[in-house]
């Protein structure tokens, strides 16, 4: 079951749910309905496609300059261009960039196209600022994380969606060849959904021991997608037991070889999650400076850190990270200027509740 491979996105209303919308609400399209228009802001690289023609096969692939996993599929993208070509034409949709008027996003973008050459040799388009291609298609597909991909069949209609560019090659295979069963494909995918949806639904309710046992019955049923309850199993165990959450928690650490993806995990739920034992809190401080120290994400784990001593009514606390946060952003390329700023402005707030 892939249903999302990126860390899950989190608002201040609640956790976001593949296979639901950013506004809880459910899906409106799954597989075997039309595909939705294709109308990109810009086409970056290759011939435009103007629209999505029946009698021809598409991949429509949505990703971001930011996102690792998207760039390590880049190349098994074009493996598959060059392999179907003139049977399938492969389209790569750049969303969900940070924009502004300091740094808008479309130099950006075109940039790192311009930068991987004829590694990414297939057509190449972004997004409006508005994100109406992301809404349209990932949103109304209850798509939560990139990359995802969409084969379009040619009677128009999503024959499949997914995340892994191994499994894209085989069910093109099978789509060319005339024997990818897309009703087999619906099916399996709305029984891949369930959990979510109950998932989800427990969340909303803010019952936690239901939303762990929803969570453990899923990892029995799916072991090899562990990965993808992981972040949610934490944040429900985070309430339900803290102190075998801390346990776990360390355990899955080491298990992750302690690295800044697992740190970041971490250090966000415990910052997310009002309510926490003081204890926790303490500790979590522990993994933020454990992830600093890796010197990869240096400003993102220290702004975590101000996060977390704000659940603790630390306010000199957090300054001091917010200061430390700030300081490292300097000059740091992984940083954006609306972090950036957002990070300063949210240490001279500090400043003045203080009184400093």
């Amino acid at each position: 079951m892939k249903i999302s491979l990126s860390l899950p996105i989190l608002f201040a209303a609640g956790i976001i749910f593949p296979g639901s919308s950013a506004h809880g609400q459910a899906n409106s399209l799954t597989i075997g309905d039309p595909a939705p228009a294709l109308a990109p802001h810009k086409w970056v690289k290759g011939t435009p496609i103007d629209k999505l023609q029946k009698g021809q096969l598409y991949v429509v692939e949505f990703w971001a300059t930011w996102c690792g996993p998207c760039k390590a599929a880049i190349p098994h993208l074009t493996e598959i261009a060059k392999e179907f070509k003139g049977q399938v034409e492969v389209i790569g949709i750049d969303v969900w960039e940070t924009n502004s008027a300091k740094e808008p996003y479309l130099p950006k973008v075109e940039a790192f196209v311009k930068s991987q050459g004829a590694q990414m040799d297939y057509h190449v388009a972004a997004d409006a600022p508005d994100g109406r291609l992301a809404k349209s298609w990932l949103t109304a597909f209850g798509e939560a994380g990139i990359p995802t991909s969409f084969v379009v069949d040619k009677e128009g209609k999503i024959a499949w969606i997914g995340h892994d560019p191994k499994e894209l090659q085989t069910v093109l295979q099978s789509v060319v060849g005339g024997k990818f069963d897309v009703a087999a494909a619906r099916a399996k995918r709305e029984s891949d959904k369930k959990p979510w949806v109950e998932l989800q639904a427990a969340f909303g309710k803010r019952d936690c021991p239901a939303a762990l046992a929803i969570l453990k019955s899923a990892i029995e049923k799916y072991p090899q997608d562990k990965g993808e309850f992981m972040f949610y199993y934490f944040v429900a165990l985070s309430h339900t037991d803290p102190t075998k959450f801390k346990s776990e928690a360390t355990a899955y650490i080491d298990e992750r070889e302690k690295s800044a993806d697992v740190y970041n995990m971490m250090t966000a739920i415990i910052a997310n999650e009002k309510g926490l034992p003081k204890e926790i809190y303490q500790w979590g401080l522990t993994l933020v400076d454990a992830g600093a120290k890796l010197k990869i994400r240096e400003a993102l784990f220290l702004n975590i850190g101000k996060d977390i001593c704000l659940n603790l009514n630390d306010l000199p606390g957090a300054l001091r990270y917010a200061e430390a946060a700030v300081t490292s952003s300097q000059g740091d390329t992984n940083c954006t200027d609306n972090f950036r700023n957002r990070m300063k402005d949210e240490r001279d707030e500090l400043k003045k509740k203080i009184g400093g």
